[in-house]
């Protein structure tokens, strides 16, 4: 298990104004627009907590679209997945958010009737936990190339193949509590601004 309390992230305003649904050389940007982006990006490095936590596992068996690893904390059902990590011989679950500050701030300018700072600033944390999940996926990423292996794409549960309930074994497995994150019964993350996902890893050799 790794555990990173301060992902070293940097805030993509470009990827902020896509959150907002603005394109790129097609939407008309108005100056209060670019200034309201920079004021709730400076605001989100004054609350965001970004951390993270990983788990890298061998995959021991693939049968009957049931995936058993070496931690028997969990396992994956589904034809999807295991269609998915069929070439894979290991793969890291993976947990990351930005913290609940974020949540509570983005609240509390709703309740002050500043939607216009509301929707932006929860634009900018939506930025900043990609950041944070593409960063331990890099990291993993060094990790499988220095072992010889190359990685998949990275998959979470609620997108497609892989059901949302699996967000709790994911939970219980990485002990996400340890960075402040919790699942609810509905399988919702919290904070909001967390993410869980898994990158399966294919042996080069």
């Amino acid at each position: 298990m790794t555990k990173i309390s301060k992902l070293p992230i940097s805030l993509c305003k470009k990827e902020v104004l896509r959150y907002l649904g603005y394109k790129p050389h097609k939407s008309n940007l108005s100056p209060r627009v670019l200034e309201l982006t920079d004021e709730m990006m400076d605001k989100a490095q004054l609350i965001i907590q970004p951390r993270g936590i990983f788990k890298t596992l061998e995959i021991t068996n693939i049968q009957n679209n049931i995936i058993l690893f070496s931690d028997d904390e969990i396992r994956l059902k589904g034809a999807g997945m295991a269609d998915f990590l069929s070439q894979c011989s290991k793969a890291s679950f993976l947990a990351v958010t930005i913290g609940s500050k974020i949540d509570m701030a983005v609240t509390e300018l709703f309740d002050q009737g500043d939607s216009a700072k509301a929707v932006t600033l929860d634009a900018v944390g939506s930025d900043a936990v990609e950041q944070g999940v593409n960063w331990i996926t890099r990291y993993i990423q060094n990790l499988a190339k220095s072992e010889n292996y190359r990685t998949l794409g990275r998959r979470s549960p609620g997108y497609g193949i892989w059901p949302i309930f699996i967000n709790k074994d994911i939970a219980n497995l990485l002990r996400v509590e340890e960075i402040g994150m919790k699942v609810l019964d509905s399988c919702q993350l919290i904070p909001r601004k967390s993410v869980m996902a898994l990158i399966g890893w294919v042996s080069l050799k």
